[in-house]
């Protein structure tokens, strides 16, 4: 059951990341306000944590970090973890680009950036609960699928069709697998690794998606200065 444990995780992070977009509507980006309630919410995130009486969990064994033995137990993972950072980190840090150069409003920005949020949750439950029943990499290869013919076909919108109900279907249908990938590369490497590398799994694959995060943007500042 990994992958309907790690997407139920995801959807609830997924729900409150959908909503921070709509804070781009409460004050000027230019401003400083933004910034502050930034950090009051990190500050209150502190206050669960704070105030809980629950037990902390036991300190974790020291565990090396090793990117090759990631790898070799699951090339799969390894490459897709890379590949879902790159994809994730390019619409997160230049779907608004996108939306400001297509002349979309502060509202219609938020707008667009949180139907992709929509399609995430609603996806990520039911790919989790397939890839528990089937291979998960034909999971990962049903999501690839459906993230080529959805990016090609919003590649075909321009002007005033840019911000239109079938536009926001698709950017829907496209955010359903944008998050969706990362989750799948989590629950497979850890179907084939060994219940006591899961802590090296976890930080290794995080590794791979931050190195993913990094690419993404370069490459898309690039391309979109290019084309």
């Amino acid at each position: 059951n990994r992958g309907s444990i790690f997407s139920i995780y995801m959807v609830v992070s997924l729900t409150a990341t959908m909503g921070g977009q709509y804070l781009l509507v409460v004050a000027d980006p230019q401003l400083d306000t933004l910034f502050m309630m930034g950090a009051i919410l990190y500050a209150l995130a502190v206050v669960p944590t704070a105030i809980s009486k629950a037990q902390s969990p036991a300190p974790l064994t020291q565990v090396d970090l090793d990117l090759m033995m990631l790898f070799k137990n699951s090339p799969v993972a390894a490459v897709g973890s890379i590949i879902s950072g790159i994809i994730s980190s390019t619409w997160g840090n230049f779907g608004p680009v996108y939306g400001q150069q297509s002349g979309m409003s502060s509202v219609g920005i938020a707008t667009l950036m949180a139907g992709a949020m929509v399609g995430a949750v609603l996806f990520q439950y039911p790919f989790g609960r397939l890839s528990d029943k089937i291979d998960r990499r034909y999971v990962m290869v049903i999501a690839g699928v459906i993230g080529a013919v959805s990016g090609f076909a919003l590649s075909t919108f321009s002007g005033d069709q840019i911000g239109s109900n079938i536009f926001m279907a698709w950017i829907v249908l496209y955010g359903g697998v944008i998050y969706s990938i990362y989750s799948l590369n989590v629950a497979h490497a850890n179907d084939v690794g060994e219940p006591s590398d899961f802590v090296k799994i976890a930080g290794g694959l995080l590794i791979l998606y931050g190195i993913g995060t990094m690419i993404g943007p370069l490459v898309a500042a690039q391309m979109m200065s290019q084309f």
